[in-house]
């Protein structure tokens, strides 16, 4: 099970918490032998960076952002949330994930994270590496399909939540097609197809009639939108047109 762990007072006396974190500051940015993990998002929504540390043993997990090409700032350490920042927390689930969690999402929040392991003689190794994009920026993807083909119009999150995917036909009018795994239209032709962190939506026997725009959508008040466009034709050369 996740347990979120928030901002709050590090035990110990002030100056020994400051000379921990001068220590480790003063070290400068961490080089990492291996390629990151890059998160896209929008305003407003959550982000999760992913950290996977095994065999811990007494050391610290600690999570922080680049600031400069001498500069970290110092985020978390172990259960620790260091930053004031309420919108800051660790996911951790007693084993080895060591999630760092941006609630509200801001354009400011982007940039390079790291998620290292510090020992006791503040040494650090690089467990992961993070770089968070925040935009406005609209996913879209555009599927092309022959009619009495199968299309596929692919969707895929991250990471959820307890949120549902929503997938919808856009136009003069918004129809629900598909709420998670079950479909809410009459129309047998449609499934969703959940593998993993997939959500698409199949559509068998196309016809010109489901060319359009189609949205994929978290189910929340500011939601994750992917966008599809199906171009469906009667013959192969109309595809290439």
């Amino acid at each position: 099970m996740l347990h979120r762990y928030h901002s709050t007072k590090m035990e110990g006396s002030s100056s020994s918490i400051l000379g921990f974190l001068y220590v480790f500051c003063s070290h400068g940015v961490l080089g990492l032998d291996h390629v990151g993990t890059n998160i896209k998002t929008r305003p407003g929504q959550i982000a999760v960076l992913p950290c996977i540390v095994t065999d811990l043993g007494s050391r610290q997990v600690l999570w922080a952002k680049t600031v400069s090409t001498e500069r970290q700032e110092i985020l978390s350490i172990g259960h620790f949330v260091w930053t004031t920042n309420p919108r800051l927390s660790v996911e951790h689930d007693g084993d080895t994930q060591w999630n760092l969690v941006i609630d509200d999402v801001r354009e400011g929040d982007a940039g390079a994270y790291t998620c290292q392991v510090a020992s006791d003689d503040a040494t650090r190794t690089g467990v992961a590496a993070v770089q968070l994009e925040v935009s406005w920026e609209e996913d879209r993807s555009r599927v092309a399909a022959k009619a009495g083909e199968t299309a596929v119009l692919p969707c895929t999150f991250r990471y959820l939540g307890n949120k549902q995917v929503v997938w919808q036909r856009t136009g003069t009018k918004i129809q629900i097609l598909a709420v998670g795994v079950y479909v809410s239209t009459s129309d047998a032709r449609i499934h969703v197809q959940h593998r993993g962190k997939q959500w698409n939506l199949v559509i068998n026997d196309v016809t010109e009639g489901d060319d359009g725009q189609y949205e994929c959508r978290t189910s929340e008040n500011i939601p994750t939108i992917i966008t599809v466009d199906l171009a469906v034709a009667e013959t192969a050369a109309g595809l290439d047109e």
